[in-house]
């Protein structure tokens, strides 16, 4: 199908104007959607604190939640050092751009340099080289100048800023961060939607003040209605079968054997939906609820032709059959 429209739309792409892009044509894949978004805000934290807070601290706990499949963020500011070169220092020292590169590249980095053997166990060693506070890019080495060692700091600016931001997220007019979260592919989206709000409530009570947070979109809420809907449709379905055959038909045993249809009918239905592994979707509660109307219908219908046979002078067996 993903082929197919991808044909469709290959002649005309050269009738689009230069600043329009190729077209990307993908498979969707409802896994991809997030089951529920939580903003969190705050009235005592910058974004940058904010989007640091949420992000080791709320997001690392909600990926443990049972069939979380992915935690994505939006609107966060993410950190980003800045190193401006100062070109007329580097002249001075005699110093290209490419060792200050090289420098920031072999030296913050993080070296394994091998195990120890020790009796039953084995312990890895790192060389730690990588920088820990943004001024200590600073003190980095980039040159060595008749022995004196020339450092970033004396041919540059190290600035502890943040990245320009991908994405905006607002609660109430105010900068918030948002967050999406996606379930496994096999996962029950009543179940982790549930198990998300309690880990979000023992969160809140190690949240610092002033951070409070809302979710703003729940799909399990669209489930759980059409559940109720499919479970209204079933007790009205089968009061009104009942009082229908009870009305035209005036027989007891008829209608007995009409209000039964339909409970039996759903017992064997959920059950083959459990033997086989499918789950409560939307998809299968519409199925669902759309069979049960014509089953309602057409146990009306049957039952009243089997009567029908029946005063005809025919045995229940071939009434049954004929009907």
């Amino acid at each position: 199908a993903a082929q197919d429209v991808r044909d469709k739309i290959a002649p005309v792409i050269a009738q689009f104007r230069d600043e329009i892009d190729t077209p990307i044509v993908q498979r969707y894949d409802p896994s991809s959607s997030p089951i529920m978004s939580v903003v969190f805000e705050s009235n005592s934290m910058s974004l940058a604190q904010l989007s640091s807070y949420v992000d080791k601290k709320i997001v690392p706990q909600l990926k443990t939640v049972s069939g979380v499949g992915n935690v994505n963020l939006l609107g966060d500011a993410k950190r980003q050092i800045r190193i401006k070169v100062h070109p007329e220092q580097l002249q001075s020292y005699g110093i290209g751009i490419d060792q200050v590169i090289n420098t920031l590249k072999n030296e913050n980095i993080e070296v394994p340099a091998g195990t120890l053997q020790q009796k039953n166990s084995e312990l890895v060693v790192q060389i730690q080289s990588k920088v820990i506070h943004p001024l200590g890019f600073g003190d980095l080495v980039i040159a060595n100048k008749n022995g004196s060692p020339i450092f970033l700091k004396q041919v540059a600016t190290v600035e502890d800023t943040q990245a320009e931001l991908q994405s905006s997220a607002f609660y109430n007019g105010r900068t918030a961060v948002s967050v999406d979260i996606l379930k496994s592919s096999d996962a029950n989206v009543i179940q982790v939607v549930d198990k998300t709000y309690q880990t979000l409530e023992k969160l809140k009570a190690q949240m610092p003040a002033g951070l409070n947070y809302k979710v703003v979109a729940d799909s399990s809420k669209g489930i759980r209605a059409s559940i109720k809907d499919v479970v209204r449709t079933i007790i009205e379905g089968a009061v009104l079968a009942v009082l229908i055959v009870l009305l035209f038909l005036g027989s007891f045993r008829s209608t007995v054997i009409t209000g039964l249809t339909l409970p039996i009918t759903l017992l064997g239905t959920l059950t083959f939906i459990w033997a086989f592994g499918f789950s409560i979707n939307m998809m299968t509660l519409l199925a669902l609820s759309l069979s049960i109307g014509l089953l309602i219908d057409d146990a009306i219908v049957v039952r009243e032709n089997i009567v029908r046979h029946t005063e005809l002078g025919k045995d229940h067996v071939t009434a049954a059959l004929d009907g």
